[in-house]
């Protein structure tokens, strides 16, 4: 028996357990695995999912049977999918970044390890932001359908689910950034806030390109272009905005009220450049201004560490 257990080849017991690969950020990996577990991500799966269905199949059945009205149904279902992309998945995230502040301030534990502040914050957004992709792409059926249908064009599809996927990112981010005020009178007073200084900064470049009332079939290019900077610099500066309560030290200052007035100050240079010099330099004024977002409290003290860590 201890001849022929001695001659066995050794069997290796320790075997990868994750199923995420290590490149990936451990915050992104650490969330994603409480969310999938939790039962708030499936029941709006299937909560969404039968709401889809059922209109999809009522405005077949107009369509079909009484020629018409298929339009107003569809109304709905692009209620629906605001009302679940840009409120309900972004509100349950009205806590994210609690955790890393509470007792036990699992921040100072994260940034030990060599994590930044900048990756707390990121993973989460990535998080919310790739779920609510995964349930966009699940719904492309029920876009098909209205496709199919008639009335309604394959390009603006497209456009639809790309704003849906990009109102959800920057509501994320704004829910996110609110996270890190304990009242929850402020929290709801700083994302509402920030959603009419967001809407504010795009509308300016709808009025700007001549929009009035419905969107027109195709959007101006000065207004995709605003909208998308607009939205690029909402979600750093509402990032910012939850780094700035991630602190290693309690006595570091706080830069949480730099980023609120920069925050506040952005759709009004916007609108003055807008309407004294154009679309064009109201553009690149919003690109500077994403750059200095990004600059805003940077994390020199973990620069350092990772260049001499590199260096040993």
């Amino acid at each position: 028996m201890n001849h022929s257990t001695g001659s066995r080849a050794g069997i290796g017991v320790v075997l990868p357990v994750s199923e995420f690969p290590d490149w990936l950020n451990p915050i992104f990996v650490r969330d994603l695995r409480q969310v999938l577990r939790a039962s708030f991500f499936v029941w709006v799966f299937v909560l969404l999912h039968c709401f889809a269905l059922a209109t999809a199949v009522m405005e077949w059945v107009v369509v079909h049977f009484f020629g018409g009205g298929g339009l107003v149904l569809a109304g709905f279902f692009g209620a629906m999918t605001s009302l679940v992309f840009g409120l309900l998945l972004p509100f349950s995230l009205f806590h994210a970044l609690r955790p890393e502040l509470g007792r036990g301030r699992n921040a100072e534990l994260l940034l030990t390890s060599r994590l930044t502040r900048w990756e707390i914050v990121r993973g989460k957004l990535l998080v919310a932001t790739s779920l609510s992709g995964l349930l966009l792409v699940s719904l492309f059926p029920y876009f098909l359908i209205r496709y199919f249908l008639g009335g309604v064009e394959l390009f603006g599809l497209a456009g639809e689910m790309f704003q849906l996927l990009l109102g959800n990112a920057v509501m994320n981010a704004m829910v996110i950034g609110a996270s890190v005020f304990e009242s929850y009178i402020a929290r709801f007073v700083v994302i509402v806030g920030l959603m009419i200084w967001h809407n504010l900064t795009v509308i300016a470049y709808g009025f700007s390109s001549g929009m009035s009332g419905a969107f027109p079939a195709v959007l101006p290019p000065e207004f995709l272009a605003g909208q998308g900077l607009a939205a690029a610099l909402f979600v750093v500066c509402c990032l910012q905005l939850g780094r700035a309560k991630l602190h290693l030290s309690r006595g570091s200052g706080d830069p949480a009220a730099k980023v609120l007035l920069f925050l506040f100050l952005i759709p009004i240079v916007n609108g003055v450049a807008l309407a004294s010099v154009g679309p064009l330099p109201a553009l690149l004024l919003l690109a500077v201004l994403l750059v200095a977002a990004l600059r805003l409290d940077r994390d020199r003290l973990a620069g350092r560490k990772r260049k001499l860590s590199k260096k040993s």
